[in-house]
């Protein structure tokens, strides 16, 4: 018995080595969530219900639709007026509403801090 066990056990460890041998996920480039990436022309522009006039930008390769609303993974923008603000990079959940604006931004990232020469420029 301790015989068939044991070599049982062994024919299924040679069975999963040889199917992760044979999977090919192709070549790709892996993506670091955690890294600032430039806006491009084409970015997502996503409506926060919030109502204070602000809209929130990812690239298009870094998000995918949810039955909740939104999975990000990389670097999200902030355009109020004007130019687009680096907000954070990261991965985040966006969650919309039935009129499809963010009700909720749930996640992890980084997030630089400001220059001191803005608080200078106060006192």
């Amino acid at each position: 018995m301790f015989y068939n066990a044991n070599l049982w056990k062994w024919f299924q460890l040679c069975i999963i080595a040889a199917i992760i041998q044979s999977c090919d996920l192709g070549d790709f480039e892996p993506i670091n969530a955690f890294t600032r990436e430039p806006l491009e022309d084409d970015a997502l522009s996503l409506e926060t219900g919030t109502g204070c006039n602000f809209d929130l930008l990812v690239n298009n390769d870094r998000f995918t639709e949810t039955n909740q609303g939104i999975s990000i993974k990389g670097s999200v923008y902030l355009q109020a007026e004007g130019e687009p603000f680096f907000l954070t990079s990261g991965e985040f959940t966006l969650t919309t509403d039935t009129e499809g604006k963010i009700s909720a931004f749930e996640g992890f990232g980084t997030a630089s801090f400001p220059e001191t020469l803005i608080f200078e420029n106060a006192i």
